[in-house]
């Protein structure tokens, strides 16, 4: 079971069923209703071709198990997708939303990530909400605090208004008490919870009567009519919770999202992903599977990252652990090479022969913090200065992780 995958296809095949129709009218819809997987009219692409919500959220993964969580690697392939058309299903990007274009033009002006997003109110479209469901794999079990400002963090690069953070963290509590098999009625309630009391402080304490219909009262109650399903955060967010408690089925829960019109594709997106946790997998029809491109790579990204975040559990903290578990694999002729360097300093060549290893095996270019920090540590205390490279999160520049790490592994096999 891989409920990454659940996921990915979940918010996947709901932004495709959402794609043909996005912009069309509630009224709309009424009388032609999405019931399967179409393609063409409004942006004339095949059936099952899914949009930057998808794209956006792929490169949210990739970098989350290539990368651990660091601002600047995600940053740096929402500018691949928008420039190049990384991860989109035929190398062509589409459908970008505003502030999101504009985030990206800071990211390429050298803007620090978490700087880059929009903070003024007329900022809070969707655009961070629909991609950011990969984060609640990777804070699922970390403390509130630090799930929160990861939340925040992922957020900002493109959406850093307090409602848009607000929206994210709901979002992706809801997403994380799914993962731990709470119902969905359970999951929400205790969802709403968490926001109240985290969310009572500035600057998000005068944020929260926006989110009344969710917080206070019970979202599921509320009559069709009043659900609203524009490019506004709260409104997505509102709907597709809405879609994901009043109905039963994957299929259900999608084709209401998208037949509410509007923001078609995102409020399917934003409900499928959910919806892709509740029911899993072999509950997506398989029909609507078949359309979608590049199904072997969403595939092979799901397993990927969750291979990532299973090693991570067994990745040293300290680097005597980390030296412990290098020379458990290194072969005799490896440390016989590791010998020979004749100075603890001069690490070019060490470099060469075994950084690939130890980013490999130990995640030191993947957010392994407790293992990064003593190497910080260790870091200042040779330079007797401030760190040289800049702190991204709590990543630290893995090059001279790496060499504090190859350094202790020569001293231990020089003695």
């Amino acid at each position: 079971m891989n409920k990454i995958k659940d996921a990915l296809f979940g918010l996947c095949v709901g932004d495709a069923l959402g794609v043909p129709v996005e912009f069309y009218s509630r009224e709309e819809l009424e009388k032609d209703p999405i019931i399967d997987m179409i393609g063409y009219k409004v942006w004339n692409q095949p059936p099952g071709t899914w949009s930057d919500d998808s794209s956006m959220a792929f490169c949210l993964a990739e970098s989350l198990y290539r990368a651990g969580f660091d601002p600047q690697d995600i940053a740096s392939r929402f500018s691949r997708w928008y420039g190049d058309g990384y991860w989109t299903p035929y190398g062509e990007c589409f459908d970008t939303g505003s502030t999101t274009r504009a985030a990206i033009k800071k990211l390429k002006e050298h803007v620090e990530p978490t700087q880059a997003g929009g903070t003024r109110e007329q900022n809070n479209g969707n655009g961070s909400l629909m991609r950011i469901l990969p984060i609640a794999f990777y804070i699922k079990d970390m403390e509130i605090e630090e799930r929160f400002d990861i939340i925040h963090q992922v957020s900002s690069i493109t959406h850093a208004h307090p409602r848009s953070l607000i929206s994210c963290g709901i979002y992706i509590e809801m997403a994380i008490n799914l993962l731990r098999g709470l119902s969905r009625r359970k999951a929400y309630k205790k969802t709403v919870k968490t926001i109240n009391e985290y969310y009572k402080k500035d600057p998000y304490k005068k944020e929260l009567v926006h989110f009344k219909r969710i917080l206070e009262e019970d979202i599921s109650c509320i009559k069709r009519e009043n659900i609203a399903s524009s490019g506004y955060v709260v409104y997505t967010l509102e709907a597709s919770l809405w879609c994901c408690l009043i109905h039963g089925s994957y299929r259900e829960t999608v084709l209401e999202a998208v037949n509410l019109g509007g923001d078609t594709d995102t409020t399917g997106a934003v409900a499928g992903g959910l919806a892709g946790i509740i029911y899993g997998y072999e509950n997506i029809p398989k029909k609507w599977i078949e359309k979608i491109p590049r199904k072997d790579d969403i595939n092979d990204l799901a397993e990927k990252l969750k291979k990532n975040l299973e090693d991570r559990k067994t990745w040293p903290k300290t680097i005597d652990e980390a030296v412990d578990k290098i020379l458990e694999e290194l072969r005799p002729d490896e440390i016989e090479t590791i010998k020979k360097v004749e100075e603890a300093k001069d690490m070019v060549y060490f470099h060469h022969g075994f950084g690939t290893t130890i980013r490999n095996s130990f995640g030191l270019w993947a957010g392994n913090k407790e293992l990064l920090l003593e190497c910080r540590k260790i870091q200042k205390e040779q330079d007797k200065d401030e760190f040289p490279v800049k702190d991204s999160g709590f990543i630290i520049h893995p090059d001279n992780a790496s060499t504090i790490i190859m350094q202790a592994l020569w001293e231990n096999c020089e003695k």
